[in-house]
C-alpha cells in the first residue's frame, strides 16, 4: 500500500519461461497487449538481493531478471488485475530523487537503481559509492546444504 513499483513485476510460475512470463505480468498488470510486449521488451540484466525483518529473521534471496520496453511518449498503462490502483508517469529526476532518499519505491528500489545507472543519470563521477553499490546488487547466490530427514547417511561407491 502506498508504495511504488516497477509497471510489471511477478514470479516465476513453475515450468513458465522468463519471456512468457514477461509477457503474461505486462497483460494481467498494466493491460499491454501481448504484440507490444514481444516486439518492444528487452532483456536488460538480472540482479540479486537478500532482504530479512527487521530483526534478521526471513532471510530471503531473490533473483530479478529485468526487461525494458520503451513506449511512446502518449501511452499510458491501466490497471487490469486490481493488483495496482494507479500508474503515474515520473521524471528522471522524480525517480533518482526518490531512489536516493524517498521512501515510496522501498520494495523497488533495487530495479530502479539499476535503471538509472544502466541510463546515465546514476554514475561515477555523481556516485563516489557506485562500485559497492553495483557489487551489491549482483551477489552471487548462496545455498546452504541442508541434510534433511530422507538422507539415510548411506555412501555412494
Amino acid at each position: 500500500p502506498s508504495k511504488w513499483d516497477p509497471t510489471v513485476a511477478g514470479g516465476l510460475p513453475v515450468g513458465m519461461g522468463l519471456f512468457e512470463n514477461v509477457i503474461k505480468e505486462a497483460e494481467e498488470e498494466a493491460g499491454i497487449p501481448n504484440t507490444m510486449v514481444t516486439i518492444g521488451a528487452k532483456s536488460a540484466g538480472v540482479l540479486s538481493q537478500m532482504t530479512c525483518c527487521s530483526d534478521g529473521s526471513c532471510l530471503k534471496q531473490s533473483l530479478y531478471f529485468i526487461w525494458d520496453m520503451e513506449v511512446d511518449k502518449d501511452f499510458i498503462p491501466h490497471p487490469a488485475d486490481g493488483e495496482v490502483d494507479k500508474f503515474e508517469r515520473w521524471s528522471v529526476e522524480t525517480l533518482e530523487s526518490e531512489v536516493r532518499q524517498g521512501e515510496r519505491l522501498r520494495p523497488a528500489r533495487l530495479v530502479a537503481t539499476d535503471f538509472l545507472i544502466r541510463h546515465g543519470v546514476i554514475t561515477p563521477d555523481r556516485e563516489p559509492q557506485l562500485v559497492k553499490i553495483q557489487s551489491a546488487m549482483h551477489q552471487d547466490r548462496y545455498i546452504f546444504p541442508h541434510k534433511g530427514a530422507i538422507d539415510s547417511g548411506a555412501s555412494e561407491n
